[in-house]
């Protein structure tokens, strides 16, 4: 009878995991004919176009990879600022001309046309696979690559062990006049960070420490000016430094590094579907593609930060369990007049 019972038992588990595996597959196969469903009203489409703000090497390689991988769909470009991006597309979607179809920009961008209405939501399937943190609400547009927000050295300059370690140590003394910094003044990313950490730490001790900072006597320049003066020596240590931006130059022989710095500033570049696509399938098939793990691999290829951390290159392992705050744009955009009067006061004078 135990024998028996037992047998029962084994039948019993072996027709739920068969079950469960049917389930699985037919879950799998669900997916794939939706994937090839779309690719075929994408090929019957044809084309996409495509708006960027991106440099014009980086959308080709791009381009070249979804096109090796999808055949029959071609994709045209337009590049410039993001904004004459934006302007370009506002002012086709407003004459009702035909436009773009994907719009390559940053999440603060993405967000302005959502609220404008000139979006239409995609949620992909692919984002099951990320983090809350990373999808934007609603399909509103979606985030497939970061940049983060540091510092670093010169490893020719600073000697190991005097290097900084925390965002309190670009106030030592000895850093006075030895610093560079992308002028917060002119705007850009380096104000953006400066407000961001007024909502992390408080206004009066974000004051007391920028006031500080300000006195360091750092040399202002535009961002990629101030990155070439690190790599020269010129400066010994950069405040505000991207590190996606500055590891193709490491992995050249730069003699750079960056801080794994507590916070770490992020912000997303992203994926907007436009208000009316002429190729809507196409579209849908670009945007799951940057998400996939070919799309993510490629980005990291390409010096780029995918989201997706599997896909990140060795050098970023160590962001792993990092920090993060995102880049606070709404907290600027409450007060924009009181924001850039902080920042005159305490980097305005040279």
């Amino acid at each position: 009878m135990v024998g028996f019972v037992n047998g029962m038992h084994g039948a019993v588990r072996m027709l739920a995991a068969a079950v469960s595996l049917a389930v699985a597959v037919a879950g799998f196969g669900t997916q794939a004919q939706d994937d090839r469903a779309k690719y075929e009203a994408a090929k019957k489409e044809g084309k996409l176009l495509l708006y960027s703000g991106r440099s014009v090497e980086q959308i080709q390689q791009i381009v070249q990879a979804f096109e090796a991988k999808y055949p029959g769909i071609k994709v045209d470009h337009f590049r410039a600022d993001l904004s004459q991006v934006i302007q370009r597309y506002e002012t086709e979607a407003g004459a009702g001309r035909p436009s773009a179809d994907v719009l390559d920009l940053v999440e603060r961008r993405s967000q302005a046309l959502a609220q404008k209405n000139l979006a239409t939501p995609y949620k992909s399937p692919l984002l099951k696979d990320y983090a809350n943190d990373l999808v934007a609400p609603d399909g509103q547009w979606t985030n497939y690559a970061m940049n983060l927000v540091s510092f670093a050295w010169n490893t020719s300059k600073v000697k190991p062990g005097e290097e900084p370690k925390t965002l309190t140590d670009l106030l030592d003394p000895k850093w006075q006049g030895r610093m560079g910094f992308q002028d917060p003044v002119q705007g850009g990313g380096s104000q953006i960070w400066v407000i961001t950490l007024a909502g992390v730490w408080g206004e009066g001790p974000w004051a007391d420490y920028m006031k500080k900072l300000g006195q360091q006597k750092p040399k202002y320049g535009a961002y990629m000016q101030v990155q070439n003066m690190l790599t020269a020596g010129e400066v010994d240590v950069m405040i505000a430094a991207y590190p996606n931006f500055l590891q193709p130059t490491i992995d050249k022989g730069a003699p750079v590094k960056w801080a794994n710095v507590d916070p770490m500033v992020r912000t997303f570049f992203s994926l907007t579907l436009a208000k009316k696509p002429e190729s809507p399938k196409a579209a849908e098939l670009f945007i799951d593609y940057l998400l996939s793990k070919d799309g993510q691999d490629l980005l990291a290829k390409i010096n780029q930060l995918p989201i997706r951390e599997e896909a990140w290159p060795p050098a970023y392992q160590s962001l792993k369990g990092a920090k993060y705050v995102a880049q606070d744009w709404r907290l600027e955009d409450s007060k924009p007049d009181f924001w850039r009067e902080k920042v005159r006061e305490y980097f305005g004078s040279r």
